[in-house]
């Protein structure tokens, strides 16, 4: 697997995959790890910000929802980036693109 698949793909494993793909990418700035940065990016801050909503209603249901929905989502942009597709992820992918084009 060549550094910038490697990039693109490791977006996807959490805040620690969203730091080391903004390191991998800091010498080259290469558009498609950019690309798949934020999407990752979008559904690791929307994991948190759910998660802390969750921690006040302790809803082990929803917990369960977040989880899965992340999981599916992580796992279309993690096969786009592994086939070198630049496709964006159901629903989010757009607004991530738009939202932090500057990142």
């Amino acid at each position: 697997m060549n550094k910038i698949k490697f990039g693109a793909v490791v977006s996807y494993f959490g805040v620690i995959g969203i730091i080391f793909s903004k390191a991998i990418n800091s010498e080259e700035k290469n558009e498609f790890i950019n690309f798949h940065f934020r999407q990752a990016f979008l559904i690791s801050v929307i994991i948190l910000s759910l998660n802390f909503f969750n921690y006040g209603l302790d809803n082990s249901i929803f917990r369960i929802i977040i989880w899965s929905i992340s999981i599916f989502l992580k796992c279309i942009g993690i096969f786009y980036a592994y086939t070198n597709q630049q496709k964006n992820i159901p629903i989010l992918g757009e607004y991530a693109q738009k939202w932090f084009k500057n990142l």
